[in-house]
């Protein structure tokens, strides 16, 4: 059974932007993160733990180097008041960081949040859409995908599995796992993947938000060397 994207009791009528991120979202970022990292985790990240991964630095240094790097790309969702509701954040992976064979050209979705009263608008699927048509443009492999890591206790499992993302296992049959630590604790995330061919068709079936307005600069087209 498909998971009902549509299903938030919130008004669906409020005029929102889906548009790149610039230098002056910084502050906003730092604001949404925190706020999503509460909403998801609830009291398993300090306010310190926070402010050390989303704070000044991130604001001042983190994401304006981000902003400049031509592998990596944000997504940002305003609201009405001009507030950050959402975020995508993906990049394109160097070989030593591979976790597939190197016959396949891998991204990673490194951020996709969403506040709470915004979730079930089917804002996450434009997000990803947007993801992917900005992968489209700078892959130059046909065999493309875009890989994730989840917290292994993370809700948002189910949604990715939905959308055709696939846990991937050890040779042991064991899931890979990435470790993290914060506040001195020790968490794993799944690693999933999904081939971006797939993940496309997937979301090509979901119908888009009518109040959503798309501000997004498009991108020398790369043609894939299997269309030459």
């Amino acid at each position: 059974m498909m998971i009902n994207f549509f299903d938030s009791k919130q008004p669906k009528n409020e005029p929102l932007i889906l548009r790149d991120a610039t230098d002056k979202d910084g502050k906003n970022l730092s604001k949404l993160f925190k706020e999503t990292f509460k909403e998801t985790y609830g009291d398993n990240f300090s306010e310190a733990d926070l402010e050390q991964t989303f704070g000044d630095n991130f604001i001042n240094k983190d994401f304006i180097d981000e902003l400049s790097n031509k592998k990596i790309k944000y997504f940002v969702i305003e609201n009405s008041n001009k507030e950050l509701i959402g975020v995508v954040k993906i990049r394109k992976k160097d070989e030593n960081q591979h976790i597939l064979d190197n016959s396949y050209e891998q991204y990673y979705l490194d951020k996709l949040y969403l506040l709470k009263n915004y979730q079930k608008q089917g804002l996450s699927i434009e997000l990803l859409r947007a993801a992917v048509n900005w992968i489209e443009q700078k892959q130059t492999n046909s065999a493309t995908t875009l890989d994730l890591l989840v917290w292994d206790k993370n809700p948002a499992i189910k949604f990715y599995s939905e959308l055709d993302w696939m846990v991937i296992y050890n040779e042991n049959g064991t899931k890979l796992t990435k470790e993290f630590e914060l506040n001195g604790k020790k968490y794993d995330d799944i690693v999933m993947a999904s081939s971006v061919k797939k993940l496309k068709e997937k979301l090509e079936q979901i119908p888009q938000v009518p109040n959503l307005l798309k501000k997004i600069e498009t991108e020398n087209m790369v043609i894939p060397k299997s269309k030459l």
